[in-house]
């Protein structure tokens, strides 16, 4: 009867565990672009294509063509795998439009110190588009040439423990195992 109070507990955590072993991911796939930090095998970290994967380790290469580098699990310390590459267009545009309100507002300050100059609603939205669209297309159009590879870390074969938040106001425990 003292654990009785135990049951909704473990059925509660059995509803809303962790991802069981099965159902993680079990390593990039052949092709995927990778990025691999084993001091063992470089001091540098290596970046590459993924040739094959088996229990041992992965075969690399730097470039398609370029000689093949294994590495074995054990020695990689932090294995990363690319998702793409991304532009920063975005924060151009933001941070132009940003410069270009800057400027309106001391346009706007200078026009409307005039006495003789009446500052209505009209003039106001005509200054912040005049200052401010053109910086936030060139922002965007130089945001645009500038590329960056967004990266994922791969979790290696250390156990893990989840202790924290789940949806809709829930606490979420579990202990997970990623393997290579």
């Amino acid at each position: 009867m003292k654990a009785a109070w135990m049951l909704p507990l473990v059925l509660w955590l059995g509803g809303h565990g962790s991802e069981l072993i099965a159902q993680q991911p079990q390593g990039p796939d052949p092709g995927s672009r990778v990025r691999i930090w084993a001091p063992g095998v470089s001091r540098r970290v290596l970046v590459g294509v993924l040739l094959d994967r088996s229990d041992s380790g992965m075969a690399m290469a730097a470039e398609p063509g370029a000689e093949r580098l294994t590495v074995p699990w054990g020695a990689i310390r932090e294995l990363e795998v690319s998702r793409g590459t991304r532009t920063r267009a975005a924060r151009g545009a933001l941070i132009g439009a940003g410069i270009g309100a800057a400027l309106a507002t001391l346009a706007l300050v200078a026009f409307c110190e005039d006495p003789d100059t009446a500052c209505e609603f009209d003039e106001a939205v005509i200054f912040y588009a005049v200052f401010t669209l053109p910086p936030a297309g060139a922002g965007a159009l130089l945001g645009s040439l500038s590329r960056y590879e967004k990266w994922e870390r791969f979790p290696l074969g250390s156990p893990s423990l989840v202790l924290g938040a789940g949806p809709e106001r829930t606490l979420r425990m579990g202990i997970g195992f990623a393997l290579p």
